[in-house]
């Protein structure tokens, strides 16, 4: 009889704080571009960062955390209204709408002009992205 090799895995919670981790360090870099701005960001490296958001943020793990994690909390006794996990599904649908707000806000600009502070708003976003 064969030997079954057991497969060591992350925690799902432990691969969540990693994805928080990369969330915060992609924030800083949206950060850095808005205090560098005039001229010397790209255009195409913040829709790269727009797109991180969409792909990486939204669709990887805040589909995570609203389909699986958020429903296992509630059914292990934390209420949705009141709670964190009421609030926390806002704030990933505002981190949404800024970051489309963003990528149409980036089409009005030439590839190689950056003005984001003015056009994007950048405290909120980067307050309210991840």
């Amino acid at each position: 009889m064969e030997k079954i090799k057991r497969i060591k895995t992350k925690d799902p919670v432990e691969i969540l704080k990693e994805e928080h981790e990369i969330t915060e360090k992609s924030l800083d870099i949206l950060e850095f571009f808005c205090r560098l701005c005039l001229d010397k960001v790209l255009v195409s490296d913040v829709k790269e960062l727009l797109e991180f958001f969409d792909q990486f943020v939204d669709k990887c793990h805040h589909t995570k955390e609203e389909d699986l994690l958020f429903p296992l909390i509630e059914k292990r006794g934390i209420p949705k209204e009141g709670g964190p996990i009421g609030v926390m599904p806002l704030e990933h649908d505002e981190g949404r709408e800024l970051r489309k707000s963003m990528l149409e806000a980036s089409k009005s600009l030439n590839k190689n002009q950056c003005n984001i502070e003015p056009t994007f708003g950048c405290k909120p976003t980067i307050q309210m992205v991840h």
